[in-house]
């Protein structure tokens, strides 16, 4: 059995069975290696780094616990290189509370005892079915990497449903539309294919393809403002609050249009900068959002992508490759030691929903100062040319 063979069905038993009884939660991360990014099915992908002096290593799965803070990693092995895998699950303690072996078949009983020794658990996996062998309880690892991993994965969560529209008018409009459908039906849940004809009715300005709706949906829950389920939507505790402070969903739509059609540069926060507090306040709390102002504050001047990708990775070269390229690119792109090889880079591996519609959020929200793109698409895009500074 091949180790591709391995994490596909620890991954598949992983969601139906969680661990001991107890559920891992969504999503479940599989290592962004180039032998993994073919099996589709295996995605999410994002590589996960325990950075050490001089070297790096990475998770082959990474999860959660359904108590959200207990966080697990599995190092994968076909049907050798045991004591290796247990060498390296030994080094994912340092950052994770749980970390096991998932091997094809039963270990020899040496290395079942060595794994013990190490409070290492053993995933066996046979043709047809999933054994765990060895459950080791949940530990405290070492602060300063569970904090850079605990760092990674909320990055990481957020990544995973980027913004679908450059302007957030359409996230922040189904606040009131949500509004509206809980005091007319006396019901906070609305399904969405009810919900749709509500939400065209009232803010007219959302564009007619099916996918649209659920992108205006799932920005609106990035923001914390909608929870989202798989045919129904409500407001959460900060919609509802925010929804006094928001104008009607049809002004909304006019603000949209005057984005739209007005003066190149404009922002929503120029337009209505009580709109725009609002959406600052709500980035604010966004882990992507917050290494790229706290990026922009340390350089106190404007700077280039290329420049700004460089002091991010000076301050975390952990979370900047996951926040800046596309995750099938990170493998490629970076060392042993998870530092960046600039000479690798090329333009089509920075991450386009950080570049356009992250950048244009923030933008809107008075974050950062209205700079055009870097290009109009990945294929144009030039690094060199974009460039990021906080508004005044």
């Amino acid at each position: 059995m091949q180790e591709i063979e391995v994490i596909r069905a620890t991954r598949r038993f992983l969601k139906e069975h969680g661990l001991s009884g107890t559920a891992v939660l969504e999503p479940l991360f599989t290592d962004a290696h180039p032998t993994l990014l073919g099996a589709a099915d295996l995605g999410p992908f994002q590589r996960f780094t325990l950075a050490f002096d001089g070297f790096a290593v990475h998770p082959d799965l990474v999860g959660r616990l359904a108590d959200g803070e207990s966080l697990v990693a599995i190092e994968a092995k076909g049907s050798k290189d045991f004591l290796r895998g247990i060498a390296q699950a030994e080094l994912y303690r340092r950052g994770f509370h749980i970390v096991l072996l998932a091997c094809a078949g039963r270990p020899p009983q040496e290395l079942l005892t060595l794994a013990r020794q190490h409070s290492i658990g053993v995933i066996a996996v046979f043709p047809r079915q999933v054994e765990v062998l060895e459950l080791p309880p949940a530990h405290l690892p070492q602060l300063r990497h569970a904090e850079r991993i605990r760092r990674q994965f909320a990055v990481n969560v957020a990544l995973i449903s980027p913004f679908y529209f450059n302007l957030p008018t359409h996230y922040l409009a189904m606040v009131p539309v949500l509004w509206v459908w809980e005091q007319e039906r006396d019901d906070a849940w609305a399904p969405l294919r009810e919900l749709a004809p509500m939400a065209r009715a009232y803010y007219q300005v959302l564009p007619q393809s099916d996918a649209s709706l659920g992108g205006a949906l799932r920005g609106a829950a990035k923001l914390g403002l909608v929870e989202l389920q798989a045919d129904r939507a409500r407001l959460t505790f900060t919609g509802r609050t925010v929804a006094t402070l928001l104008p009607t969903a049809s002004q909304l739509a006019q603000l949209h249009l005057q984005l739209v059609t007005g003066k190149r540069g404009k922002t929503l926060a120029a337009l209505n900068p009580q709109v725009g507090a609002v959406l600052r306040l709500l980035m604010s709390r966004d882990p992507v959002a917050q290494l790229l102002i706290t990026t922009l504050q340390a350089a106190g001047a404007p700077l280039s992508m290329r420049a700004l990708v460089l002091l991010s990775a000076e301050r975390d070269r952990a979370l900047t490759p996951a926040i800046f390229f596309h995750p099938e690119a990170v493998s490629t792109i970076t060392g042993d030691d998870g530092r960046i090889l600039w000479h690798k880079v090329e333009a089509r591996h920075f991450r386009s929903t950080t570049f356009m519609q992250y950048k244009s959020v923030l933008k809107h929200a008075g974050i950062l100062a209205p700079h055009t793109l870097g290009g109009s698409s990945s294929k144009t895009y030039d690094p060199d040319q974009d460039i990021w500074e906080l508004a005044a």
